[in-house]
């Protein structure tokens, strides 16, 4: 049996010309409820009309709410980066120093604390780096004359994985809104294309009258996974959020691995 699912007349053109954009389908949805808004006195286009406008209002909450939670995203993301380029810009190099003149550069007290230098901070991927700041705050507690610095280490330490949390939520909070938002999408694109067919049936002569109800440009576009604001599509989101898991699971591990995250408690054992 043929199969005719690739007729062009067949498919979905509002799902086609949105794909990968919900800033597209928010203008194409947009501009279809405000024309037939603006021709609603005809019986015919009213009943339209009064079909679409509340999936097109659930559309639009689940649309704003992904609008939010992105910017949550964006917000603590920015956060968490700015925090740790704080410290390789400022606090590393202030801390530093006040070490060599402490301790003197080539004690073995500096050489604890800073065996690996600043570079090993500047150079180390991201959940490493944040390792190697905790287990510094740590390894300043050791040395009383280094209480004030000390202190100063264990509250940056604290404020950044408050950072990291924060941006752990708000990516969980754009997934979720990603998924209802994507549903949203295909009611709308759905509803839309039920228009276009009653639109036919009332104009079968008069296809210009169709082409009155959709801003024409944006449907004969196709869809682009680029993203022209906010960063679209839950695919990518996706990718956000597993490499924003690998960073926890790294950070996880190298609690395990790394043997500097245990050398306090090891060093307590042995001098009790």
């Amino acid at each position: 049996m043929s199969s005719y699912k690739n007729w062009v007349h067949a498919m979905n053109p509002f799902s086609r010309a949105t794909r990968g954009s919900f800033i597209k389908l928010d203008e194409l949805a947009t501009d279809h409820k405000t024309k037939l808004s603006s021709r609603s006195s005809d019986t015919d286009i009213d009943q339209l009309y009064q079909r679409f406008l509340p999936i097109y209002t659930q559309f639009k909450t689940h649309y704003l709410a992904w609008k939010s939670a992105n910017f949550d995203q964006v917000t603590a993301t920015d956060l968490t980066n700015d925090l740790l380029q704080e410290f390789l810009s400022e606090r590393l190099n202030r801390w530093d120093s006040f070490l060599q003149y402490s301790l003197g550069v080539e004690s073995n007290e500096y050489m604890s604390i800073m065996h690996g230098g600043r570079v090993a901070f500047r150079y180390a991927p991201k959940h490493e780096k944040i390792n190697l700041i905790r287990v510094l705050a740590d390894r300043l507690g050791l040395f009383p004359q280094l209480s004030t610095i000390h202190q100063e280490a264990t509250a940056f330490v604290q404020t950044l994985l408050e950072a990291m949390e924060d941006q752990k939520e708000a990516m969980e909070r754009k997934r979720f809104a990603s998924i209802e938002l994507k549903r949203a999408h295909d009611l709308v694109c759905a509803e839309m294309f039920r228009n276009l067919g009653n639109l036919i049936m009332l104009y079968p002569h008069e296809p210009d009258k169709i082409t009155h109800f959709f801003q024409m440009e944006l449907v004969r576009q196709l869809g682009s996974r680029s993203s022209a604001l906010y960063g679209e599509e839950s695919v990518i989101e996706g990718e956000e959020m597993n490499e924003f898991m690998e960073e926890e699971n790294g950070l996880r591990e190298s609690e395990l691995q790394c043997p500097l995250l245990h050398s306090n408690e090891e060093e307590e054992v042995d001098g009790s």
